[in-house]
């Protein structure tokens, strides 16, 4: 048991040095563009680094949109208002890609499993386990030791 509640104790140690500050423990093992990206979801300060990638994306789309709507008259009535619907459908999946994107939603995921799952709920689960293991292993000890005192004082020969 000695030797259980000291491993949990290597793993108590370490998670509870991450736990102290864990945005900036994260973030400093990451650089450039992903240590800003994983900033922005982390903090939700400044401006969201996919923001350009998603106008690009429009763009291109209401670029393709353009020039479909260019050629219309040289396309059949049916395949025309099928590519229309495709460009409405996947407007409306880059709209929504865009809202996945946005840092409430991500921040909410990563403040639940890591802030309140691994540091709160986590640790806590760890250090119980590691106190309640340790009580025991003290008590098992002490019990140890009781159990020779008393066989020695009273002489028990436990021979049958």
């Amino acid at each position: 048991l000695f030797i259980l509640a000291s491993l949990t104790m290597i793993l108590i140690i370490p998670l509870s040095d991450i736990c102290m500050d864990p945005n900036n423990k994260i973030l400093n093992l990451f650089s450039g563009q992903l240590a800003e990206t994983l900033a922005y979801y982390i903090t939700c300060e400044g401006s969201n680094p996919l923001d350009d990638d998603i106008q690009k994306l429009r763009s291109g789309l209401n670029n393709s949109q353009t020039i479909l709507h260019q050629y219309k008259q040289y396309i059949n009535t049916n395949c025309a208002s099928m590519i229309t619907s495709n460009f409405t459908a996947i407007n409306n999946d880059v709209n929504n890609l865009a809202q996945l994107t946005y840092c409430d939603s991500i921040n909410e995921i990563y403040s639940t499993a890591i802030l309140k799952g691994v540091c709160t709920d986590g640790f806590a689960g760890l250090y119980n386990f590691w106190l309640v293991t340790f009580l025991v292993a003290a008590f098992m000890y002490v019990l140890i030791c009781l159990a020779n005192i008393i066989y020695a004082h009273y002489d028990l020969n436990m021979q049958p």
